[in-house]
């Protein structure tokens, strides 16, 4: 069987056409699904986005809350940590000043206890006469 000997009829010729059509409708309809398919992608990267990009919004203003928190924080123990200060001195000084009154009293204690001690000799002496 050689070339010569091999004959076309319309069916085979349709069959051509058919085949041929077919694989152009499959072209096509892959470079349809192809471009549906990039424009998912599309859509979902540009949805990424802006989920990236609220997301680092998000974080950012978590980052700045935290960091004005912490400089409240030190601010307000900054202040305790003064006013302690200032209560505890004040109440050394407090104490010096008490510790004063004590040893004045103390001394007044010491004189009368002195002048009692001297009025009782005086007294036990004038009963003995």
């Amino acid at each position: 069987m050689g070339i010569e000997e091999l004959t076309f009829h319309t069916k085979d010729l349709i069959t051509i056409i058919f085949a041929v059509s077919s694989l152009f409708g499959l072209y096509y309809a892959l470079r349809r699904s192809m471009d549906k398919v990039r424009h998912n992608v599309d859509e979902l990267e540009c949805k990424i986005n802006e989920l990236d990009s609220k997301q680092k919004k998000d974080t950012a203003a978590i980052m700045e809350a935290l960091k004005q928190q912490k400089e409240d924080f030190v601010s307000r123990e900054t202040q305790i940590h003064n006013r302690i200060k200032e209560v505890k001195e004040d109440q050394q000084d407090s104490h010096e000043k008490l510790e004063h009154k004590i040893d004045g009293i103390f001394g007044h204690i010491s004189s009368i206890s002195s002048a009692l001690s001297e009025l009782t000799g005086y007294i036990k002496g004038k009963e003995g006469k």
